[in-house]
């Protein structure tokens, strides 16, 4: 073999092995991800961040929710009954 393809055949195996050595570690120690349980339809990824965001418990984030979808109905409702007489909110 000549000494081009010598080269050329030495970068790719230094490249593939420095890839490898980057790559793989960032794989270690990872435990496949289970999926939540939800509450009330909302994740508990969601809930926790309102208790963070917003400083409230896991109690007082689902009610929220659950307010914020109820007025969503009512809104579709309103619209829906008063037509062009529905000033918005």
């Amino acid at each position: 073999m000549d000494r081009r393809r010598m080269t050329a055949i030495g970068v790719l195996v230094a490249a593939a092995g420095l890839t490898a050595a980057v790559t793989v570690p960032s794989f270690a120690g990872e435990e496949p991800r289970r999926a939540a349980p939800v509450t009330d339809g909302v994740a508990p990824e969601v809930l926790d961040a309102m208790g963070r965001d917003l400083s409230l418990t896991r109690d007082q984030a689902v009610k929220r929710l659950r307010t914020e979808r109820w007025a969503a109905g009512t809104l579709t409702r309103l619209r829906a009954e008063l037509g062009a007489g529905y000033g918005g909110s």
